[in-house]
């Protein structure tokens, strides 16, 4: 600060702060969108709780017992995690027992073998959509429910 310059002259306005507008600051950072159990922000915290599906659900929905944004997606991850994984094994059974059956080696067996390898690939891309799409709406802060998954999800929360 140069000499001509007093203390209530330029850009202070920021400097300046009276009792309300201090507490409405600290209030702001203590109940803004971050996570007090983890530190991450809230966001941050619901779209992690995806990445590692059910071991990443699990951690984020024991560590955090106050933020039901983040135990939300914390559960709607476990939720989809164990369904996803059910039904592609089921899926894995059937078609790893369509290989090995009689009828794979007779006439046209091959194709039906050959449709539900590309189903199968398919319900993987759309798993990855799924996966992907719920990582970016946790991510910018919606709390975006799966038909039935996030009923339940939002019911046990």
């Amino acid at each position: 600060m140069s000499e001509d310059e007093e203390p209530g002259d330029g850009d202070t306005a920021g400097d300046q702060t009276d009792d309300e507008t201090g507490e409405q600051a600290t209030e702001q950072q203590t109940t803004g969108n971050s996570s007090d159990d983890t530190g991450l922000d809230e966001n941050v915290a619901g779209a992690l709780a995806y990445i590692l599906g059910l071991i990443s659900g699990l951690f984020f929905y024991f560590t955090e017992e106050d933020n039901e944004f983040i135990r939300f997606h914390a559960l709607q991850s476990i939720i989809f995690s164990v369904a996803a994984f059910i039904v592609y094994y089921i899926l894995n059974t059937i078609l790893f027992s369509m290989f090995f059956s009689p009828r794979m080696w007779a006439t046209g067996g091959g194709a039906l073998f050959g449709l539900f390898s590309m189903l199968m690939t398919l319900f993987s891309l759309a798993l990855l959509v799924i996966w992907l799409f719920l990582m970016f709406k946790a991510y910018n802060g919606e709390k975006y429910k799966l038909p039935v998954i996030g009923d339940l999800a939002e019911d046990n929360v």
